[in-house]
């Protein structure tokens, strides 16, 4: 994690978002290389719809960004995530 860690810092996150990003990912029991639509259903199952689940799916969109991995149908998910957290 530090390699992701020294990434989020060139990046010109905040030091507060960029713990948070880890801790999330630490906390994550999923596993971050299944495919999108692995996690996906994942995050629906062990997260609350709505701030929970905009807040793992934008954690693990930055690491798989990172890892240069698909996200796509991640950020689509992150849409329907936020659009739903601020109607709850």
């Amino acid at each position: 994690m530090d390699a992701y860690a020294k990434y989020l810092e060139e990046q010109n996150l905040n030091i507060k978002t960029r713990k948070n990003h880890i801790r999330n990912l630490s906390n994550y029991t999923g596993k971050l290389l299944d495919t999108e639509k692995e996690i996906i259903k994942h995050v629906k199952q062990n997260y609350t719809v709505g701030s929970q689940q905009k807040t793992i799916a934008t954690s693990i969109s930055k690491y798989r960004d990172y890892k240069g991995l698909p996200v796509n149908s991640i950020r689509a998910f992150l849409q329907t995530s936020h659009t739903q957290s601020i109607e709850i």
